[in-house]
């Protein structure tokens, strides 16, 4: 009687599971999986990394070996691109099929925080904000600001040119008209939600003016006299230095 030793076929592994992207900056992401469920009979000997970008058609390999991890840091990407990537488990039988995709996707950022409103004068205002918590996946390459009188429904931008800085003196305001202001973020994709708005405030100077009437009138009360809001008011000479 002859025996024959068996023959086990080999396959290549299934999909590696359960990838996940976490991005650790604007130009760099951390990719994990967990090995396939099946190896085909045979050990993973390593794992493909493949990519592919919204201008190419074709899936390419980032990783010049299989790498026996399972995870990978790639860094230098091109910020703002959206990219998709997949992994493929190889043992001697070959490679596997390619797990689901991740995509790593750019958005708007989200809104920056609330405008808050100095130097108000009669004909201008100063506003300082700070930077959307999230980018998006884009650096931020500007900021618009919106006003309004509060007596309308309608925001008008009050810069043209979008600013890099985080603070803007708004110019041509109506004097004795209550204002809002609002920021909003720009990156590669678009622009943000907007902030919530600011303060109310008035366009008008945080004094009233002054009517000056008469200087050094009587003997007893050397100094200024003006008048304002209906009322009479003085200020001592000393409190001047002299002419």
């Amino acid at each position: 009687m002859l025996f024959y030793p068996s023959i086990l076929s080999t396959d290549v592994p299934g999909p590696p599971e359960n990838l996940e992207l976490n991005k650790l900056s604007p130009t760099s992401v951390k990719l994990t999986w967990s090995p396939p469920e099946s190896d085909g009979g045979s050990p993973v000997t390593g794992y493909i990394i493949q990519f592919i970008d919204e201008y190419t058609p074709n899936w390419s390999t980032i990783t010049p070996e299989p790498t026996t991890d399972t995870h990978y840091t790639l860094k230098d990407l091109e910020e703002g691109l959206v990219i998709s990537f997949r992994v493929l488990a190889q043992n001697k039988a070959g490679k596997g099929p390619a797990s689901d995709k991740v995509v790593l996707k750019v958005f708007p950022p989200s809104p920056p925080g609330v405008p808050d409103v100095s130097d108000v004068t009669n004909v201008s205002v100063k506003l300082n904000w700070t930077a959307p918590e999230s980018d998006g996946g884009s650096k931020v390459t500007g900021y618009i600001i919106e006003m309004k009188d509060t007596h309308k429904e309608r925001w008008h931008r009050a810069n043209r040119i979008p600013t890099k800085n985080l603070e803007l003196v708004v110019q041509d305001l109506v004097e004795n008209t209550e204002y809002e202001f609002r920021v909003l973020a720009q990156n590669k994709v678009g622009l943000s939600e907007p902030s919530g708005p600011s303060m109310r405030v008035v366009a008008k100077l945080p004094y009233s003016k002054l009517s000056i009437i008469c200087d050094f009138v009587f003997a007893h009360t050397d100094g200024l006299l003006w008048l304002t809001d209906g009322l009479y008011n003085s200020v001592p000479a000393r409190v001047f230095p002299a002419i």
